[in-house]
């Protein structure tokens, strides 16, 4: 291959590797206080709201309070899944759960 047609196939693949569209990452969220399917159901309801991420992609371990959720990071970042949840009313990782969600949530999830 001469130096050339070498230029062009590096060109080409610079081009191709910065046309990235999806990146899907796994975050871990712990969330102390979902400790029943009704919690659960609301923690999956919020995230459900951010576009591309569904409950497919969203595992729960109810019994360490955690979820798996898979994200594409083009579209979200750890912080963001982090306040949606807090913005249902529950803690997440390291984030406070919003007061007024919190209030708001199921008695069974207080």
């Amino acid at each position: 291959m001469n130096a050339r047609m070498m230029g062009l196939a590096l060109s080409l693949a610079a081009v191709v590797a910065g046309c990235r569209q999806v990146d899907i990452r796994t975050a871990v969220l712990y969330v102390p206080a979902m400790t029943n399917q009704a919690c659960v159901n609301v923690v999956l309801k919020a995230l459900n709201t951010e576009q591309g991420i569904s409950s497919p992609q969203v595992t729960v371990r109810q019994d360490s309070c955690t979820l798996e959720v898979r994200y594409d990071s083009l579209r979200h970042s750890l912080k963001n899944l982090e306040f949606t949840v807090a913005d249902a009313g529950f803690a997440a990782n390291d984030i406070p759960a919003n007061v007024a969600a919190q209030q708001a949530l199921p008695p069974e999830c207080r």
